[in-house]
């Protein structure tokens, strides 16, 4: 709780329980990480005000309730470059490789593929998440009931730039993105 640890080429598999990795506050860094083949509750779970910065890792077949790689949770500023999610799924509803629920999410120059959930097949970002900024990352073949490649519902501000969005498929409404609720 309030540590501010950096993991460095961490390998997370075949994980299964409550989480893959709690972190609770402080700031905590990843860089060249792998969560591969996870089904806990939740693969990596950021909570209490956290500053996340993931950067270079992988995320290949977790499953979790809510975001199938990463949960993002009550005030957490997250940022994350250069990562890669292919065949994530949220059994849940939201955010099949990422699920934000914090204060702020960036996300820069990642690639976002074969992933599912109910929500935001790729990303789901709602509710309490004032800033979502997604740029120079590739969305492709995500599937989702609303929003196949991005779903965002309620948050304050959404700056998406220069993103590609190919073959994502939803079952009701915004294959590539869906946006609602107050997002602009």
């Amino acid at each position: 709780s309030g540590a501010s640890p950096t993991l460095k080429n961490v390998h997370v598999r075949l994980c299964h329980g409550s989480y893959g990795g709690y972190h609770n506050g402080g700031k905590v860094t990843y860089v060249g990480a792998r969560f591969e083949d996870n089904a806990p509750s939740y693969t990596l779970y950021f909570d209490g005000g956290a500053t996340a910065s993931l950067t270079g890792v992988t995320f290949l077949n977790n499953q979790s309730v809510d975001g199938g790689a990463v949960h993002f949770s009550a005030g957490t500023h997250a940022t994350v470059d250069s990562c890669v999610f292919v065949g994530n799924t949220a059994s849940s509803t939201h955010g099949g490789a990422i699920y934000a629920n914090g204060e702020s999410l960036t996300v820069r120059q990642c690639r976002f593929t074969a992933n599912e959930a109910q929500h935001g097949g790729g990303v789901a970002a709602q509710n309490s998440t004032k800033r979502v900024v997604i740029r120079d990352s590739k969305f492709e073949a995500n599937v989702s009931t609303y929003g196949g490649g991005l779903y965002l519902w309620g948050t304050t501000q959404a700056h998406l730039v220069d993103n590609t969005f190919v073959e994502n498929v939803a079952g009701a409404d915004g294959g590539g993105a869906y946006l609602d609720n107050g997002s602009n």
